[in-house]
């Protein structure tokens, strides 16, 4: 690319991209996230430069071949595919909690914008960025009034001989907890049985019922240990 390349239009494109991955990474750094202002921004201006360069081969001299000519559409798939390694990287889970997701699709997000605002189309840019912004702030305020089901993991280590499956599950469907799944693990040496519960509940917070449910497993016949996870 030469100083001639460097037109007004392209610099209002690289500024709208950078002034995108700004605004969207401010909003992931004030909650702590891993992909932050720097990381947002960076992805979104790296993938408007990229669409700007594969533009900018459609007529360049030396690109001009009868037998071969760059194809932005080859571009665009191959930073999207890129994007999706660096989203992988931030999506972490915790027993049953996946952390990351949203920030995830948020650098997925902003490679997007880039590439719009990296192909001219400022417009079209401009409504994707406000959409996004209704997303991250609208949204999260009206999740507030949203009933939610929860999954919860409870262990239970039962004597060989002590009480049956069927027995924990009615103890579990009186807490108003559903069972979603449940693994079986056998310690001969120690003849004992681990069950190992998933549970569906119907509230936001399962911690209200979490003493009530320990303390009334811990009290059936041959249950040695209850884990609340």
């Amino acid at each position: 690319m030469t100083t001639s390349d460097v037109t007004p239009d392209i610099l209002l494109r690289i500024g709208m991209a950078f002034l995108a991955g700004v605004m969207l990474g401010f909003e992931r750094e004030a909650r702590g996230r891993a992909a932050g202002l720097r990381t947002t921004t960076l992805a979104c201006v790296a993938s408007c430069l990229v669409m700007i360069l594969a533009q900018l081969f459609l007529h360049d001299p030396m690109f001009r071949n009868p037998a071969w000519m760059p194809d932005p559409g080859r571009v665009v798939a191959g930073i999207l595919t890129g994007i999706g390694f660096l989203g992988a990287g931030v999506i972490i889970r915790e027993g049953t909690d996946v952390r990351g997701v949203t920030t995830a699709a948020m650098l997925w997000y902003v490679t997007i914008l880039g590439l719009v605002f990296g192909s001219g189309y400022i417009a079209l840019g401009l409504v994707g960025l406000a959409s996004a912004f209704i997303c991250l702030s609208v949204l999260p305020q009206l999740e507030q009034y949203m009933h939610r089901d929860s999954y919860v993991t409870v262990a239970v280590t039962i004597q060989l001989g002590g009480v049956t499956d069927a027995e924990i599950r009615e103890s579990i469907k009186s807490a108003r907890l559903k069972v979603e799944r449940v693994s079986l693990d056998y310690d001969l040496q120690q003849r004992q049985r681990k069950f190992m519960y998933t549970l569906k509940c119907h509230r936001d917070d399962p911690l209200d019922m979490a003493p009530r449910l320990v303390e009334k497993l811990t009290d059936l016949p041959g249950v040695t240990r209850v884990e609340w996870q």
